[in-house]
């Protein structure tokens, strides 16, 4: 039996477009239909049109009266009057393309759960032209509530509703001329009601000038009715209160570029000036988002984008003038309540209260540094103290020290506005200077402290960086940011140069947009460790136990040689004429490799052997590896003979060269020893640490003569170029921490029975991620006879006999963890690490080495104000040690 469905037509003076609808209903199969036509008060000679045009229809056709009532009493008249469960909606001048009404029908009788369905549809014009193909869920659209605000994606002429759907929450809305579709659509899914999409273009959507939509006013006056009516009904959760801006936001802005092609300028000025002040996002990335929005919108439509027009017209003008209005000097408000919070709120900032903002600010970081009520300063986090910490070299210690200058200063604010005028002008040019410095490095931060210097005080300089950042990825959003910054007022617009920024890597135009977050994305992350059992002990610590199969297969081997997984891991290139090169660490304010490729002799770059942050988690990550690092803007040092690449990301670091890059070399040698020859010279970019000589000189009597820093020589072509494909980021495979050990340490160590020794590896006052407190612990827990160890001070055979030896490791995060390659299995290693950051490395290590792991998160963290403004994230957060906390956890295990 095929399905049944009736169709419900509304109809007034469609006289003209009757027939070709009514046939393209004719022409329809696989279901049995029965056709309501409803007339709303026609004119014309709308009805007998109809019965001429479906006289040789095989389907009943009944004709209803709607007396001139509205579009949506017809509508409701009409399926009330029907037959049959499934009730379909066409209108007048639309069409049912071929299969529209079977393949609907079909997902019903597929889920006797599902309650309306939609499909896309093809916006014709009044001769019956295509114009374009909208797909909405191809964009995101839905049917829970969150979707359909965001979206509102619905056209009557598409839509398949169960009639008990329909009389469950009482049809459309006869009050509603207009947008009465987008109300239904929303009732629907405040009810619970289950939609879903027929992924074809199954209808055809007439647009012409007598269409209802055309209407601007009235169409921007019942949509705002709608929405607001249905966001009403939103609790005031912080994050249904975020919703609702957004839509309120995007309502407007899709309302203003309506209004602008229906040529009612004035509308749309009002529409585009109210959405400026109910932005959520911030000023600039609002800006891009206006045009952008246009753009997108007259795609979606088949019609010419006009860009040009726009952006050249008067109206735009204003709405320019008005946005420079709105980032006005900063008002000092009443001073608000003090808060603890451990984020920084930048509500205020966004809609031009910069005062107000400055003031909570400064609340918010007196009372978290414990300066009120006249309590004496002290402790760690105060301005003065972390000075010391900043007094290194180059530009990241350089700003580092103005936001812990800026943060004094910030204590001292009074409610003078000279005094804020200062502190928002210093902000300004604080966070442009972050925006710069990540620039070459990471578009995601580089954009977001842009947008947060032009909130606080736009400057013509400001929004031209920011315009180049968007340029590869929203090019109108970056055309009205540059035609924003020409219009920048005198005042205020002196700025550094950012002219001669460098060319980015993801300014290339082969390097797709990163999705992943890298080491710092947590759905990895808990993927990652989800297998592993994290069993609680007593003073916060947690026993981390691997899952079986891993422990299996990372079991220590005995071999001498390589085993088999690493010899499927690695592959290795020898290439003619090959290059080399890598994102010159020198240049940025890390000093590290974020970036390396290799390539052929014609620069066409080898994703096996090429690596670049952010760098997802081995076997998790759902998001694509990132496209491979383009040469950077030099020529390439030629050089003869045969030379080794031997690249990893941040192999400055210890932990990185010694895991990861050295025993690449070591499975070179074990597999291919003849490319080890004494003339080959080894490429490398492992800097001038003593570490790097030593291991290079023990483990392959490779001297410094035959070393070539990668650092300060970024791009070579050597005459025969030698690769070894890197193992996955982070995670060490079992051969190359057995190559380690029967490398580094003495016969007597290799099966060592761990004494009864502790040993603490100091990280002290690094300059990245230091540890504060360190000295107190030590100090209580010397009666227990934890040596603390220096491993910078010691070469790396003498580091590794120690953790070799010792029965107890204790190790704040990054503390030459890479020792603990040679831990005995029997020792206990615990890790003392920040509360939102704690990267698997050490987990990494223990299936093969079988020692025992356990973790202890330390409860504080920085001042927010520092949080956002002094540190990157998380994984460069100084990690503050608790010391009774940690000194009881450390007894209890002696």
């Amino acid at each position: 039996m095929l399905p049944q469905v009736s169709v419900v037509v509304p109809c007034r003076d469609a006289g003209h477009w009757l027939p070709a609808c009514l046939a393209s209903l004719c022409r329809q199969q696989g279901v049995d239909l029965e056709l309501l036509l409803v007339d709303d008060g026609s004119c014309d000679d709308s009805q007998a049109v109809a019965r001429r045009s479906w006289g040789d229809c095989p389907w009943p056709m009944r004709l209803l009266q709607a007396g001139g009532r509205g579009v949506s009493a017809a509508r409701n008249l009409g399926w009330r009057a029907a037959r049959y469960s499934l009730v379909a909606f066409l209108d007048a001048d639309d069409l049912a393309l071929p299969d529209r009404l079977q393949n609907q029908a079909a997902m019903f009788m597929a889920d006797p759960d599902l309650q309306h369905v939609l499909c896309g549809w093809q916006r014709i014009d009044a001769q019956g032209r295509a114009l374009a193909a909208v797909r909405p869920w191809e964009e995101g659209a839905g049917f829970s509530t969150r979707e359909a605000l965001r979206h509102k994606a619905v056209l009557p002429s598409a839509w398949m509703l169960r009639r008990e759907a329909l009389e469950a929450v009482g049809g459309f809305d006869v009050t509603l001329q207009q947008a009465e579709d987008v109300d239904l659509l929303l009732r629907l899914a405040r009810s619970g009601h289950s939609g879903a999409w027929v992924p074809e273009v199954l209808c055809g959507y007439r647009v012409h000038e007598a269409a209802a939509s055309r209407r601007a006013r009235p169409q921007a006056r019942a949509l705002s009715l709608v929405v607001e009516r249905h966001l009403r009904q939103l609790t005031a959760s912080p994050d249904d209160q975020r919703l609702a801006a957004e839509v309120r936001y995007g309502t407007r802005a899709w309302l203003g570029w309506y209004a602008w092609t229906c040529g009612d300028h004035p509308l749309a000025l009002e529409l585009w000036s109210t959405a400026l002040g109910l932005s959520p996002f911030m000023p600039a990335l609002t800006w891009v988002h206006l045009a952008e929005n246009a753009v997108r919108s007259a795609a979606r439509l088949g019609s010419p984008a006009e860009l040009d027009v726009l952006l050249g017209s008067p109206l735009w003008d204003r709405l320019q003038e008005r946005w420079w209005q709105g980032r006005r000097q900063p008002r000092l408000e009443s001073a608000p309540s003090p808060t603890c919070g451990e984020t920084l709120d930048w509500t205020a900032v966004q809609r031009g209260q910069v005062g107000a903002a400055l003031q909570g600010w400064s609340g918010q970081l007196r009372a978290q540094l414990q300066l009120v009520n006249g309590a004496e300063p002290q402790g760690p986090w105060l301005p003065s103290a972390l000075e010391a910490w900043c007094l290194g070299q180059g530009p990241l210690a350089t700003l580092q020290l103005a936001v812990l200058r800026w943060s004094e200063q910030l204590l001292r604010l009074t409610d003078q506005p000279r005094s804020a005028e200062k502190l928002q002008a210093d902000l300004a040019a604080i966070l442009l200077e972050w925006g710069l410095l990540s620039w070459a490095e990471d578009r995601r931060p580089a954009e977001q402290r842009l947008e947060q210097s032009i909130a606080v005080l736009p400057t013509a300089g400001a929004l031209t960086a920011l315009a180049r950042l968007q340029a590869p990825i929203h090019p109108p959003g970056a055309r009205a940011l540059h035609q924003l910054a020409a219009g920048a007022p005198v005042a205020g617009a002196e700025v550094p140069p950012t002219t001669h920024l460098p060319t980015a890597f993801w300014e290339d135009s082969a390097t797709t947009p990163d999705s992943c977050r890298g080491p710092q994305c947590p759905p990895c992350l808990e993927q990652q460790l989800r297998p592993w059992s994290a069993v609680p002990l007593d003073h916060g610590l947690v026993h981390w136990r691997p899952p079986a199969d891993a422990a299996a297969r990372g079991s220590p081997k005995q071999a001498t040689g390589e085993d088999g997984d690493d010899r499927e891991a690695r592959q290795l290139a020898v290439l003619e004429g090959g290059q080399a090169w890598l994102r010159p660490p020198l240049r940025n304010a890390w000093r590290s490799t974020h970036g390396f490729s290799i390539a052929d002799h014609r620069e066409h770059p080898l994703p096996v052997f090429s690596r670049r942050y952010p760098q997802p988690w081995s076997g998790v990550c759902p998001c694509p590896q990132p496209s491979p690092e383009p040469p950077p803007p030099l020529l390439p040092l030629q050089l003869r003979g045969t030379v080794i690449a031997l690249l990893g990301l941040s192999a400055e670091t210890y932990y990185h060269w010694l895991l990861e890059v050295l025993p690449g070399l070591g499975w070179l040698q074990h597999h291919h020893p003849h490319l080890l020859g004494r003339e080959v010279r080894i490429w490398h970019n492992g800097g001038t640490s003593a570490h790097v000589e030593e291991t290079l000189q023990r483990c392959f009597g490779i001297g410094p003569e035959r070393l070539l820093d990668a650092r300060t020589l970024p791009w070579i072509q050597a005459e025969r170029l030698v690769a070894i494909s890197p193992l996955p980021f982070g995670n060490p495979s079992s051969a190359a921490q057995d190559w380690l050990r029967r490398t580094l340490l003495p016969q007597s160590h290799l099966d060592p029975k761990a004494s009864g020794s502790a040993i603490w590896l100091r990280r002290g006052s690094a300059a990245r991620r230091p540890v504060f407190g360190e000295d107190e612990v030590l100090e209580l827990l010397a009666p227990l006879g934890v040596q603390a160890v220096d491993c910078g001070r010691l070469p790396v055979a003498e580091q590794a006999a120690l953790v070799a030896e010792a029965g107890l490791v204790i190790s704040p995060h990054g503390g030459a963890m890479a020792n603990l390659v040679f831990a005995a299995p029997s020792a206990t290693v615990v890790e003392l690490h920040h509360p939102d950051y704690r990267p698997p490395y050490y987990q990494w290590l223990v299936p093969a080495r079988g020692f025992r792991y356990l973790s202890q998160a330390q409860s504080a963290r920085p001042p927010a104000l520092y949080r956002d403004l002094l540190f990157e994230s998380p994984a460069t957060e100084p990690i503050l040690l608790d010391p009774l906390r940690v000194a009881a956890a450390i007894r209890s295990l002696l």
